[in-house]
């Protein structure tokens, strides 16, 4: 794969540090369908649901190539938390194209996250 650039850099050393915790998580995960709060909060704490989202509006605005590999580094240690990832930042690319004001009160902080 190609390099990185130098913030998706700074959020794939996010995902490793982050990886025990994740791998500890993932029985849990597949019994209750659902992302445990210890989990889901230091998911937030590391803004890691905003890293399509723009800079100006809060986000990461990493390359699509660095989200993959973002998303490859969850999947390693559990491939549920990559998917809710994956969705949760998708969906969230829709900043881009709604006024400021309007990205700003659907997506007010980290806790802001949108899948359909």
């Amino acid at each position: 794969m190609g390099k990185l650039s130098a913030r998706g850099a700074v959020v794939l050393e996010r995902a490793r540090t982050l990886g025990p915790l994740i791998a500890a998580a993932a029985e849990e995960i597949e019994a209750s369908r659902d992302l445990p709060e210890p989990l889901f909060s230091a998911l937030v704490e590391q803004d890691l649901f905003r890293l399509l989202q723009p800079l100006e509006l809060g986000g990461a605005e990493i390359e699509p190539m660095d989200m993959v590999r973002f998303l490859e580094e969850i999947a390693m240690h559990d491939a549920s938390t990559a998917w809710c990832l994956g969705q949760g930042n998708v969906c969230g690319t829709v900043t881009a194209y709604l006024a400021p004001e309007v990205a700003r009160e659907i997506f007010p902080d980290a806790r802001g996250i949108v899948a359909w």
